[in-house]
């Protein structure tokens, strides 16, 4: 399967609407946004908006390789934590697993 990403490669924080996110019931991020810097850097700014308004927030890991080759990038688009996230086993356990973060991002995630 390939996955094509279209326009949101590009995004940047220029395309957030703060008034819509804040009026959102939740805030979905597409786990695939973390390999555009801008792209990641909206995600984040997005998550921020909604965690500040209340407005639940969610992600997708996307793909194992996305956790695998883009892990680092993932926790900070997760930052504190999320409402939800959405992930299979082999992504779950690989976004959670170090010597260090098994616990702490278990809690966040699970």
């Amino acid at each position: 399967m390939n996955t094509f990403l279209g326009i949101t490669g590009e995004i940047s924080e220029r395309e957030l609407v703060p008034s819509a996110i804040v009026n959102a019931d939740y805030l979905y991020l597409e786990g695939y946004l973390v390999t555009s810097p801008t792209a990641k850097a909206a995600a984040i700014k997005g998550r921020e908006i909604a965690q500040a308004a209340g407005v639940k927030t969610a992600l997708s890991l996307s793909d194992p390789n996305m956790a695998i080759f883009f892990r680092e990038g993932l926790l900070e688009m997760i930052g504190t934590g999320l409402d939800f996230v959405f992930a299979n086993e082999s992504e779950a356990l690989t976004i959670l697993c170090t010597a260090t973060t098994c616990i702490f991002y278990s809690k966040t995630i699970i």
